[in-house]
């Protein structure tokens, strides 16, 4: 990236929160607000006329909503979109949507509970406006356009045995991944056999997002999904997603095996759920059985983290620069030497349907 500054435009149809997020952005130096936009067909016609680096848009607008502004603007004039979008259930789905569309990232609008204001995300939104300014358009233009239909029932493998529930678990899955995931992990989930080894992620997600994006997730894939909660047992043919609230480790118990347990501690490396807590857990619990697994996303959590399941013996592994969205996060695990192997998102399916050596 160069040291010019990042030009963005600023798509709301409201003429207050066009202002008061000009005012956010331009408190970083290095990022210049081109224009505003306050429909759908203008923002299209500004894209294609100023050509901005990356466009910020607002998911619910009258008329032409954000989700189509969105489609056009990848299909037209390909450019990186930030959404903004209200963090409610409707919103959460709505946002989904957008980032399997093709936008980068996200940055939910405060409801205006305990006091929060959308002042509160300024270092948030500029963060990933910075991203997405380095972002892999060819990566979000070759996804696919449509989706597989949900599976109308799931193939279940033979339940395992109560007194050894985690004896099938030769190998445990630990996946750290932000911006970029959501869309990067519904490729892949419906591309996963029935039986597979047991899958954990923390997917950078505020609370509220996480639940609806493991259950669209479930419905797609032929493995069952679902938002972790304090006690869920590790088991093969299931992933478990880190709730947006709390950071996910998995513990050692002798009569029940793997389990998964909760905390809402302070941030780590700026989040929490953070893909360190996750990975440090899973190489003391796991050791060699331990698989990790760092991918698409900005900044560095989990990057060192990695670096402890290599040294317990575990698989270790990078998504390719080529395939990421954000190339960040395995970036910094590929210069800290704590990745073992550069995989693509073919060799990533792969992984995921059990298809790796086993340590002795």
């Amino acid at each position: 990236m160069t040291t010019e500054r990042i030009r963005c435009l600023v798509v709301d149809d409201a003429a207050l929160m066009r202002a008061t997020i000009r005012q956010m952005i331009e408190t970083d130096p290095g990022i210049e607000v081109i224009d505003t936009a306050g429909s759908g067909p203008v923002a299209l016609e500004k894209v294609k006329a100023l050509r901005p680096d990356v466009v910020t848009l607002d998911v619910e607008m009258p008329g032409m909503d954000g989700i189509t502004v969105l489609k056009r603007i990848m299909a037209e004039s390909p450019t990186s979109v930030v959404m903004l979008s209200t963090v409610t259930q409707e919103g959460a789905q709505r946002t989904l949507d957008a980032l399997e569309a093709g936008a980068v990232d996200y940055v939910g609008k405060p409801t205006g509970q305990a006091g929060q204001t959308l002042r509160d995300v300024t270092s948030d939104l500029i963060a990933k406006i910075k991203a997405a300014a380095t972002a892999n358009l060819d990566s979000l233009r070759s996804r696919p356009q449509t989706r597989p239909p949900a599976r109308p029932a799931r193939v279940c493998s033979t339940p395992m045995s109560p007194a050894r529930p985690d004896r099938e678990c030769e190998v445990l899955l630990a996946i750290g991944i932000s911006a970029g995931g959501p869309a990067t992990l519904v490729d892949i989930f419906t591309q996963l056999p029935a039986e597979t080894p047991p899958i954990l992620i923390t997917q950078h997600m505020p609370s509220g997002f996480t639940k609806s994006f493991a259950d669209r997730l479930d419905r797609l894939s032929n493995i069952a999904v679902k938002e972790a909660q304090a006690g869920d047992i590790v088991r093969p043919n299931q992933a478990l997603i880190a709730p947006g609230h709390a950071h996910m480790v998995v513990r050692r118990h002798l009569r029940t095996g793997f389990k998964i347990a909760l905390d809402q501690s302070e941030t780590v490396c700026g989040h929490r759920p953070s893909v360190d807590r996750l990975f440090r857990s899973v190489a003391e619990a796991l050791g060699k059985r331990a698989i990790g697994l760092i991918m698409t996303g900005m900044g560095n959590d989990g990057a060192e983290a990695l670096g402890t399941i290599r040294a317990a013996g575990g698989l270790t592994f990078a998504q390719s620069q080529e395939t990421c969205v954000v190339y960040g996060m395995p970036k910094v695990a590929i210069q800290l030497d704590t990745a073992g192997q550069i995989l693509d998102l073919e060799s990533i399916t792969a992984l995921l349907s059990g298809q790796v050596p086993v340590p002795a």
